[in-house]
């Protein structure tokens, strides 16, 4: 079974909150309604991770795309989005 709006296994997605919980970086509250239904929320330390990690990722970028000049980085972009589009599409 595919959890709605992705394509990744209810199973999967359970794993993965699990080990985000036990890092402390998620808490889940089971619905009163329904034990099948979780509230998911991003604490502090989540947060804290998340900022880490768009750092990361920003500094990892502009050192990785420094040699390309602004014509090929906006070429890439193009096509880069008409892959998303095609990917959506599907």
């Amino acid at each position: 079974m595919k959890t709605e709006g992705t394509e990744t296994s209810t199973a999967a997605v359970t794993q993965l909150l699990k080990g985000l919980v036990g890092a402390g970086y998620v808490d889940k509250q089971e619905a009163a309604d329904d034990r099948r239904k979780v509230r998911v929320k991003l604490p502090a330390a989540g947060r804290a991770r998340h900022r880490q990690r768009e750092a990361n990722i920003q500094q990892w970028m502009q050192q990785a795309l420094a040699q390309y000049s602004d014509a090929e980085l906006s070429a890439t972009t193009q096509i880069l989005r008409q892959l998303g589009a095609l990917h959506d599409a599907l």
